[in-house]
């Protein structure tokens, strides 16, 4: 298992989509959460989508990463100001 986790997400995905078809994909839902609870007291997630969208769900946890920070460091919010 080489690669990012985005990387292997997709190899995984396109394994699916070749031996069960788009339509498996659709069935399948996945939501984005990023713990946060650290620093809001509640963890940040996303709305579902199906994993033919993997595009999106991929931005989606782009965009939570960004937010949150890196926690060895720290994040953007007030904690770290």
């Amino acid at each position: 298992c080489s690669g990012s986790f985005e990387e292997r997400l997709v190899a995984a995905v396109d394994a699916l989509r070749a031996d069960y078809g788009l339509r498996c994909l659709s069935a399948i839902k996945v939501f984005v959460r990023s713990a946060t609870q650290h620093w809001l007291g509640r963890d940040l997630h996303t709305p579902s989508w199906p994993l033919s969208e993997l595009e999106a769900i991929l931005d989606a946890r782009r965009r939570l990463q960004a937010a949150r920070g890196n926690v060895m460091i720290g994040g953007d919010g007030l904690l770290y100001q």
